[in-house]
């Protein structure tokens, strides 16, 4: 059996771009049901792939308000420039600014967070900004500020569907200052939150997995890895492939 080396220890400060395309395609069914749809990405991890909510009823005014003004922040949040050795590059469009440095588009994107924060202060629009600014500081590896500004969210948000995303950043962020048994504690609770997505259970799981292996407790890894593989609701989520890839690698 052999240990994972730093590299593969380390906490993933971004969620797998693929993770989107998992969650779309396991909502899809319970979309078409419902009349109001907001589908935000925060990040790419998280945290993980991106953030699915449905909300029903009517669309008031406010509820209209409030969507354009998360579609002008999702707007942003997509045009981060990309690197330059990067091949490939997001296409400008007519619709969507772009931006020439990270500096430019930072500034672009706390700007559309303190406006949208100040007009839906206590609404679901206002919510999910800090959501996005939190996991912002996580990108930024910022890991003190995103562990600042999950704990202020989660301390004064209540919204269940919201719970879990922020849940799982403040986790990320406290992996990645080594404060492992709090993260593992809240990957846990991730795992049978019930509202906790599959692809949120599975990266939770996996997580878990990750922090035993840290601790040389590669028997508990093992099980947490098995725990992933034999769950058929995980077959099309990105998390199997990689607990498949360890247990092969620990039990060589």
């Amino acid at each position: 059996m052999k240990p994972l080396n730093h590299a593969q220890t380390q906490a993933p400060a971004l969620q797998e771009p693929d993770a989107l395309l998992v969650l779309q395609q396991q909502t899809e069914s319970f979309i078409s049901k419902n009349s109001r749809l907001i589908m935000l990405a925060l990040g790419g991890i998280l945290i993980l792939g991106g953030l699915t909510l449905v909300i029903q009823n009517q669309r008031q005014k406010s509820h209209q308000k409030e969507d354009l003004a998360l579609s002008s922040l999702q707007k942003v949040w997509t045009k981060k420039p990309a690197l330059e050795n990067a091949q490939d590059k997001a296409k400008p469009s007519d619709e969507t600014p772009t931006y020439k440095s990270n500096e430019e588009w930072e500034q672009a994107l706390n700007a559309q967070i303190k406006t949208i924060q100040e007009s839906h202060k206590n609404a679901f629009a206002g919510q999910v900004a800090s959501l996005y600014q939190a996991q912002h500081m996580n990108e930024k590896k910022d890991f003190a500020a995103a562990e600042k500004n999950y704990r202020t969210f989660l301390e004064h948000n209540t919204n269940p569907l919201l719970h879990t995303f922020a849940q799982f950043g403040l986790a990320t962020a406290l992996e990645n200052q080594h404060k492992n048994d709090e993260a593992l504690s809240l990957f846990q609770a991730i795992e049978s939150h019930p509202n906790a997505l599959s692809v949120q259970q599975a990266e939770a799981i996996l997580a878990q997995a990750r922090l035993k292996e840290q601790a040389a407790d590669q028997e508990a890894a093992i099980k947490l890895y098995e725990k992933i593989v034999q769950n058929k609701n995980f077959e099309q989520i990105p998390a199997k492939q990689k607990a498949e890839h360890r247990l092969n690698w620990l039990k060589k």
